[in-house]
């Protein structure tokens, strides 16, 4: 899947790095990658208020940021805000549909407001792109599960399996149905 950089502690180190970055913004506050990059450093060092502000002022300098769009929707819905960010993220789905680490952190904030048929459509395109992927299955099982569909969410665990046998938390998932069904086989 693309995907955007990941939060590797080695990138985020704290104190000197946002020390550098915040020299580096007072030189070249304008530049929206150096807010970003320090809204990164920020989000390192554990500070997520100040790595939002950071994450909005990219977003000020260039409203057609993804990937500041991006970690601010991250903390946006991590601290409470879900619908804020999914207003973000459905605007970011509409002008980048490449972005598919926006589409499914987009599915997870659905998700989290009771829309699992939204975010359900939502794994179902991303599918489309990445027949072959387990994860999207498995979310696909989750979303049906929160519908309470619980025939489609046995079938999509069941394809994790085929995706990629052993995959454990489809196993789980899977146990787990059984069980509340009291269905032992």
């Amino acid at each position: 899947l693309h995907s955007f950089p990941t939060r590797r502690s080695s990138d985020l180190k704290s104190g000197q790095g946002v020390t550098d970055m915040e020299r580096m913004v007072r030189n070249y506050g304008k530049v929206p990658s150096v807010q970003f990059q320090l809204g990164m450093a920020y989000l390192g060092d554990h500070q997520p208020a100040k790595a939002a502000a950071s994450f909005e002022q990219a977003l000020k300098l260039n409203p057609d940021f993804p990937e500041a769009t991006f970690r601010l929707a991250e903390i946006q819905i991590e601290t409470g805000n879900a619908d804020t960010a999914i207003a973000a993220l459905e605007r970011l789905r509409q002008k980048h549909p490449e972005v598919v680490p926006a589409q499914l952190l987009l599915a997870d904030a659905y998700r989290l407001r009771n829309r699992a048929s939204d975010a359900l459509a939502i794994y179902q395109a991303v599918e489309t792109r990445y027949p072959t992927n387990a994860e999207v299955a498995m979310l696909q099982g989750a979303a049906l599960f929160q519908m309470k569909d619980d025939a489609g969410a046995r079938k999509a665990y069941e394809r994790v399996l085929e995706l990629s046998p052993g995959y454990l938390p489809a196993i789980e998932a899977l146990v787990n149905m059984s069980l509340s069904e009291k269905n032992y086989d």
